[in-house]
């Protein structure tokens, strides 16, 4: 280990570790943006929290919310005329 001048324990740490919490929010922004384009930017942190649970991923209303203010992204909303 004396190439990356790192102890042998850090290395291994790392190199178990798994995917980092950033890389895990990343790919749950391509996530977010996709259902976001795939509802014509209809969909709100609600509903888009709720496919992707259906789809299997552990993901809250609000960590959605957070996501989607971060990158501001806003839905369209539908007004309703009498």
């Amino acid at each position: 280990m004396q190439v990356f001048k790192i102890s042998r324990s850090s290395f291994y740490r790392w190199y178990t570790a798994g995917p980092s919490k950033r890389a895990l929010e990343h790919s749950l922004t391509d996530l977010i943006k996709k259902e976001l384009d795939l509802s014509k930017q209809r969909y709100g942190a609600t509903r888009i929290a709720e496919k992707l649970k259906r789809e299997g991923y552990c993901i809250s209303r609000c960590r959605v919310t957070k996501i989607m203010r971060a990158n501001h992204w806003v839905s369209k909303h539908k007004w309703k005329f009498n």
